[in-house]
């Protein structure tokens, strides 16, 4: 990881009731539960585990390197363990996972990350040795190891496009997948379940000012309104392919990722475009927010890498 980190947490309350002084005296543990938000690089063999996990339906492709993953929105998500070692002192697992928010982001001059918000039911002690044997045996092991397949924001070079045309001043470019996941209590301290909530799927970008276009558009209904235009009442949403968004790593056997976004997306917003006192250029910051479509995905992440499944 780069940041964050995931544990066991515990809610305990203190019970309110009258003593022969003001500092309380009993205090009851309700509830336990696992909760974290770890950081990493976005690497081509992990990334496509953590984008499914917050996604749900996953479908390969490919008969040998590259195998082609493809990962769109379900309304039930997958659970997952985790296991942590914290130096050679403590080792744990962390089971009946689900991702509450999946954050990415691509920024100019900088490595691509991924936060990844965790709620879990339970954990583990284990022992050094429990842990190596299990660590060894899990279904992803050995995958995002350090030093291979790291991404930068240059990889999208010429294949960051909105509404099919190449934007090469996009230079932010920040996924937030939202699920609203959360415990559910039953009859015992640890939870009976973690459910999926309504879900939200929004694109904000920047990138500096070589056109008032889209911003026009937003609030006056055209690229270039007449003098005198009002504003009008119509949500703005992208034509001519929405969202699509590629990183190549490698070519061949190809190492990249891409989202794409459905025949719905909102321009939900603009921000940055106002006058400073600096001397950087103007910038815009877009917000899109993916809506459900009439028909296919609303938004489909498809990475290609050597792992032929998860």
């Amino acid at each position: 990881v780069s940041g964050g980190d995931v544990g066991p947490v515990s809610n305990t309350v203190t019970l309110a009731e009258t003593g022969t002084n003001r500092l309380p005296r009993t205090l009851l543990k309700v509830s336990h539960g696992v909760d974290g938000n770890p950081a990493a690089y976005v690497r081509d063999d992990i990334f496509g585990l953590w984008l499914w996990l917050a996604l749900g339906t996953k479908a390969v492709a490919g008969a040998s390197d590259p195998f082609t993953h493809t990962i769109t929105p379900a309304n039930t998500l997958p659970y997952f363990t985790l296991w942590r070692k914290i130096g050679d002192l403590v080792w744990e697992k962390f089971v009946d996972c689900k991702i509450v928010q999946f954050e990415f982001v691509s920024e100019a001059e900088q490595a691509l990350t991924m936060t990844a918000t965790i709620v879990g039911t339970k954990a583990l002690a284990l022992s050094s040795a429990t842990y190596t044997t299990e660590v060894g045996s899990a279904p992803e092991a050995g995958t995002g190891e350090t030093n291979t397949g790291a991404f930068a924001h240059g990889h999208g070079s010429g294949l960051l496009l909105v509404e099919g045309v190449a934007v090469t001043r996009m230079e932010r470019i920040a996924l937030t997948i939202a699920n609203g996941s959360s415990r559910q209590y039953g009859d015992s301290i640890f939870a009976d379940d973690v459910t999926e909530g309504a879900q939200s799927i929004v694109v904000a970008t920047r990138e500096r000012v070589v056109t008032p276009a889209l911003y026009n558009r937003l609030h006056y209904g055209s690229a270039t309104p007449a003098s005198g235009t009002e504003p009008v009442s119509d949500v703005l949403e992208l034509t001519g392919g929405g969202l699509d968004f590629m990183w190549r790593r490698q070519a061949t056997p190809e190492r990249s990722i891409r989202f794409q976004t459905g025949s719905r997306v909102q321009v939900s917003g603009i921000g940055a475009f106002t006058p400073g006192t600096g001397d950087d250029p103007l910038r815009i910051e877009p917000s899109y927010t993916i809506l459900d479509p009439d028909s296919g995905a609303a938004f489909t992440g498809i990475v290609k890498n050597d792992i032929a499944a998860y």
